[in-house]
Formats: C-alpha cells, structure tokens, sequence
C-alpha cells in the first residue's frame, strides 16, 4: 500500500514539474511561428502552428494565426477553417471578423438562406458574441452573485426591499446564459460543420463517384453536415439544396 501511494505521489510530482517546461515549450514555438510569419516565412510558419495543433493546442490566437497564414498563401478555404475555429474561441475579435467577412464576400459559391426576424436575428448575433467558456462563467458568475445576494437580502433589511427586482434581474441573465450554454453544448455535440478546403469539390446525389454529379462546389464554403459514410460527408447547402462530397475535399471545423 505505502508502495503504491510512493509510486503515486512520484509520478504526480513528476507530471507537475513536467506542465510549466511543456507550457512553455509551446509558448516558444507560438513565438518561433510568429516570428517566421513577421518574415513572411509562411511555409515555415504553417508546419510549427500545425505542429503545436497537432498536439493538441487550442487557441484562438492559434487558430487565427494560422488562418493568416493561409490567406497570405492564397488557400481561402483552409483560411476560412481556421478563421471559423478561431470564432468559436474568440468571437469578437475585430480583425477575425474582418478577415473572415472579407473572404466569404470574396470565394466563389454564394448561399441564400431563409431571411429571419430582426428580432430573431439580434437575438443570434448576442449568442453568437460569446463563446462557449464565457457562457459557462458568466452562468455560474451570475447564479453565484443571485445566492449571494439572496443571503445578505436575509440578514439586511435595507437590501431586501430591492430583492424582487434584483433576483428578478439576475434570473433573467442567468436563463439567457444558461440557454446560450446549453445551445452551445448541443452545437459542439451535434452539429457538425464543414468547410471545401480543395479548389472544387464534386456534389453527388449518392456517396458513391459512380453516381451522377449534382453540381461543383468551391473552396470557402461553410456547409452543415447531417449524416456521415465512410470517406463522404451529407451536406446541407442552404435550406433546400444537399448532397454528398468527398471528406478529403472538405475539413470539420
């Protein structure tokens, strides 16, 4: 028993001494590849922010620099992705909107969707403003600040005039983020979305090539995938048109 919990507390006291010299190694390459991008060493810049992806950072700023990189190398689509990754993080930074305004204003397919309300629309533009994590502060903040408040309002008669009101505000804040999260959780769960990362990608009626083509599809697009099949995705184009498109002409965002 003393053994094993020996063996235990070593390994983690070697995980913690570990975390701060792998932090900062990443926190080096982030540098080296900002570096090499201010020196217009795109290709080189792209192979270490792909690198620490593939270790499994997750940043917006990673993300957008990355985006950057492909925007500078002319690849829209792959610069779109990384844009799109970014926004999920990051939603109101101004530059990565700009970016991305920019190069959905500029790709080749456009899509028409269904007009919605103005209210409707505020209301999407206020949940898009916020990322998954702020939600999840925010939520918690507000329900801790709402208990806090409700325990002072019982001792302190002063307080508890305004208590209605107060709690009334504060509950509606904390229904309005914890629908934002749970939307937030069911879209990371499932709703999946693409992006045509190849210069054209073929739309077929049927996951098969020996299926008659629907039409082409270009680099940039931003499509919502509803089924999956081995080596193809089933994607939704706007509100009334779909099909299948190869997985290597298109990347998950």
């Amino acid at each position: 028993m003393k053994k094993n919990l020996s063996l235990f507390l070593l390994f983690f006291t070697g995980l913690l001494l570990t975390m701060p010299l792998y932090a900062q190694e990443i926190d080096g390459s982030f540098k080296q590849a900002n570096e090499l991008y201010k020196q217009r060493n795109y290709q080189e810049a792209e192979k270490l922010y792909l690198q620490l992806v593939k270790q499994g950072s997750v940043s917006g700023n990673l993300y957008y620099n990355l985006g950057n990189v492909y925007f500078k190398l002319g690849l829209k689509g792959k610069a779109i992705l990384y844009y799109e990754k970014a926004k999920k993080i990051i939603p109101r930074d101004k530059d990565l909107t700009s970016n991305l305004s920019f190069l959905n204003s500029i790709i080749e397919d456009k899509v028409e969707t269904t007009k919605r309300s103005f209210f409707i629309k505020k209301i999407k533009d206020i949940y898009d403003a916020f990322s998954l994590k702020e939600c999840t502060i925010a939520a918690s903040f507000f329900y801790l600040l709402l208990i806090v408040f409700l325990i002072v309002s019982f001792f302190i008669q002063a307080v508890r005039s305004s208590a209605r009101w107060v709690a009334g505000f504060l509950g509606v804040l904390i229904l309005l983020f914890s629908s934002f999260l749970f939307g937030k959780i069911y879209q990371l769960k499932y709703i999946k979305e693409v992006v045509i990362t190849a210069r054209e990608a073929t739309i077929y009626y049927a996951p098969s090539k020996a299926e008659v083509p629907a039409f082409i599809l270009h680099e940039g697009l931003k499509l919502g995938v509803t089924k999956e099949k081995e080596g193809w995705y089933q994607v939704r184009i706007g509100d009334d048109k779909g099909g299948w498109v190869e997985k290597d002409k298109a990347e998950e965002i």
